[in-house]
């Protein structure tokens, strides 16, 4: 089982990124990925008791942050959340002779840290736009104040953007064959 922790500021491109990369790995080898967010659960609340509809703004952002900041030092919820998140995969993947590669959406650099350990992780930066934009929550500002494994630049095409997947695979499997 491989484990990423993936980051970048919003709109840089990670969906697109384990998107491609989850299509590359199914269709060459037949493995099968995942894709957790640490704000999964914070998301369902905002949509349930504060009408929030999926906005991107940088008012939603904030929100989505403080909330996230809450429940964190509240109960530890999303870290518990991607804790359960990873067992179920486990238990799922148990009898499937797979290749099975993770992804956690983490962008607080500390979680970062935590969830590198707890899961044996190794994290990628994707990053795209002016990165003075500040979108006025600590989640996103703050996502490059942390020394990343590999950091892939996604200011290209998509095509180039899925050349650098084929990089990460490549660099994976070289380091499976060393192990």
């Amino acid at each position: 089982m491989k484990i990423f922790i993936i980051s970048g500021k919003g709109g840089s491109g990670k969906d697109t990124f384990v998107e491609l990369y989850s299509k590359y790995i199914e269709k060459k080898y037949n493995d099968v990925c995942y894709n957790i967010s640490s704000v999964d659960e914070i998301k369902e609340i905002a949509r349930k008791y504060f009408g929030w509809k999926g906005q991107k703004t940088s008012e939603w952002r904030k929100t989505l942050s403080d909330l996230k900041d809450l429940q964190t030092r509240s109960c530890d919820g999303p870290f518990n959340y991607m804790k359960i998140c990873f067992s179920n995969i486990i238990k799922e993947e148990f009898h499937h002779n797979r290749e099975c590669v993770v992804f956690l959406h983490i962008r607080e650099t500390e979680e970062i840290e935590r969830a590198k350990k707890e899961f044996n992780a190794k994290t990628i930066l994707i990053k795209r736009f002016d990165e003075t934009v500040s979108y006025g929550n600590h989640a996103d500002d703050n996502v490059e104040n942390y020394n990343y494994d590999y950091v892939f630049e996604n200011y290209g095409t998509l095509e180039e953007l899925n050349e650098k997947v084929i990089e990460l695979v490549k660099i994976k499997e070289k380091e499976s064959l060393t192990k």
